[in-house]
């Protein structure tokens, strides 16, 4: 049994007055795209895209736009959970090193390209004013936050912070995923800032 239960099973979802919004463009999408003024998919969708919806089985043009709503409905939790990761990170960092500039702390060994990557942003927080930390990590890509993970800074990084398609995506466990690193990281934050209803409900309506 998934935390947020089965896709598609969450009561009263469908009467939410933005959630019925998102999903009647759905349906307006899939009419149009179905219509005779689309009589040939490969036009608007390349024949090899095309492809992995026919091997899954069901209406192609409805499994797109069924995997479009999906894909972003996911991409904005992962959008949520990358804040969350890079400002723990920041904060942990921070504690640990000088006046709280963790960027300059030498004892971390950033390499080469971590240290482009800080530059770029230190330049782009101070275009209109006085940079802040705040800004520089708003500045820092999620690639940033990525690499300062990999194994080339298990013993400096690390420590401090202890720590396609997705038609055949277990959403619902995707799903279990992400609220587990992110309780983890920040108690409570999914139940606050994400729509997991919404999520599950798009999963539900999986052509």
């Amino acid at each position: 049994m998934y935390k947020y239960g089965n896709p598609g099973d969450v009561p009263g979802i469908a009467q939410q007055g933005s959630l019925r919004g998102l999903l009647n463009q759905e349906t307006a999408a899939s009419h149009l795209l179905a219509s005779p003024h689309f009589p040939h998919s490969e036009r608007w969708v390349s024949a090899e895209r095309l492809g992995s919806y026919r091997a899954a089985g069901g209406d192609e043009v409805e499994l797109n736009v069924w995997n479009a709503g999906a894909s972003a409905g996911l991409f904005q939790i992962v959008g949520h959970l990358e804040v969350i990761l890079r400002n723990v990170i920041h904060r942990r960092l921070s504690a640990t090193s000088p006046k709280g500039e963790w960027w300059l702390d030498q004892t971390l060994r950033l390499d080469a390209r971590a240290q482009a990557d800080v530059a770029k942003a230190l330049s782009r927080a101070t275009r209109h004013g006085q940079s802040t930390a705040g800004r520089l990590v708003a500045e820092l890509s999620f690639g940033f936050w990525r690499h300062l993970l990999a194994n080339t800074y298990s013993s400096t990084v690390w420590p401090r912070i202890h720590h396609e398609p997705i038609l055949r995506t277990d959403i619902a466990r995707a799903l279990d995923d992400i609220d587990h690193l992110a309780s983890a990281l920040a108690p409570g934050s999914i139940g606050t800032v994400i729509d997991v209803a919404r999520v599950m409900a798009l999963a539900g309506r999986r052509p």
